[in-house]
């Protein structure tokens, strides 16, 4: 038996467990069994494993002495401190079939606080080889309630019916305590829809050979809560050799974005035409894009989106000299970082 464990009599606060109950120490009233789920494994329990070297000797101790539970060592897990605890108990106070209940009780001195725990119980009645037994759900551990497990994990008849099977005498207890913290990690995924129309005047006069105005930016615009602005170049930009109208999408105001936002954009970039005609060559005039937005990567557009001499021969597209192009925002898709949550 561990020797730095001890049998302690049972006081009035853990004196007494519902019946039915299988997930706390003060019952729920849910049946045997319910909700739980058990597999075997040969690795020992991460964070307590209790030996009891002669678990009849040790049975038959609690029953002469009129003792109802066996409490572990205080041990540490997930920063906080813990105490295993075996207990006896009966189906019904006429019965004579007891059951062996597995609790972990809670062992810091905090007036206030709570904490959260996912927990994992043990039994081993052979060696390497260990029932895994949880039920799954996020206990948690108050001033006032400090104490949460598994009732009637087995009856002592079945249990001690194994050990006699396989010849041992030895039985042991385990637990895994998995503390949930907050550590303000994790991203939120939102969509916004939305479009942006820019009129530009008097564009040929961007246009003369012996002038070369390298880029015009539309108007500061506001989607998905970010400022954006468009870029077009009205001879193309130099790879294009001046045959092409060029067009981006610039994400505006980057040193004010956090480094772990990001946004996908699905974007129609479009020169409208202003007599409303339905083109057949709508291709040369509209582009679609998927593209990825950081504060690293700004832009994302179209070098080739037009060729000049369509742009002047195709009516309706430069109308009193005034050009229109519009960008429609199919989705907006922002990732960010979730705020910490203070605990």
């Amino acid at each position: 038996m561990d020797s730095t464990s001890k049998a302690n009599p049972t006081t009035k606060e853990h004196s007494h467990v519902k019946e039915d109950s299988v997930s706390d120490g003060e019952g729920e009233g849910e049946g045997e069994g319910e909700g739980l789920t058990m597999s075997v494994r040969t690795e020992a329990p991460a964070h307590y494993e209790l030996e009891i070297q002669s678990f009849p000797f040790l049975l038959e101790i609690l029953k002469d002495s009129g003792l109802h539970r066996y409490e572990s060592s205080v041990f540490e897990a997930g920063g906080c401190k813990w105490r295993l605890i075996l207990q006896l108990e009966k189906e019904k106070e006429t019965s004579e079939d007891e059951y062996l209940c597995l609790y972990l009780e809670n062992m810091e001195n905090r007036q206030q606080g709570e904490i959260d725990a996912l927990l994992n119980f043990f039994v081993s009645p052979g060696r390497h080889m260990y029932i895994s037994i949880q039920d799954g759900k996020v206990r948690r551990f108050t001033a006032e309630k400090k104490e949460w497990g598994i009732g009637r994990i087995s009856s002592l008849k079945e249990l001690l019916g194994i050990l006699q099977l396989m010849n041992e005498n030895a039985c042991r207890f385990g637990v895994e305590v998995f503390v949930l913290k907050s550590e303000g990690k994790g991203e939120c995924f939102s969509t916004q829809f939305d479009h942006f129309v820019w009129k530009i005047p008097n564009f040929s006069s961007h246009l003369p050979e012996q002038i070369r105005i390298p880029d015009l930016f539309s108007p500061e615009f506001a989607i998905g809560g970010y400022k954006w602005k468009l870029r077009l170049y009205p001879k193309g930009i130099p790879k294009v050799k001046e045959e092409y109208l060029s067009i981006y999408l610039y994400l505006h105001d980057t040193a004010n974005i956090p480094s772990g936002t990001k946004m996908h954009v699905e974007l129609k970039l479009r020169i409208v035409d202003q007599y409303g005609a339905c083109a057949s060559d709508s291709a040369q005039t509209q582009k679609t894009c998927n593209a990825w937005f950081n504060r690293e990567k700004s832009s994302w557009g179209f070098p080739y989106f037009i060729k000049l001499e369509h742009l002047k021969q195709r009516k309706g597209l430069l109308v009193d000299d005034h050009l229109i192009v519009a960008a429609e925002f199919a989705s907006l898709n922002i990732i960010k970082d979730l705020p910490k949550i203070p605990l």
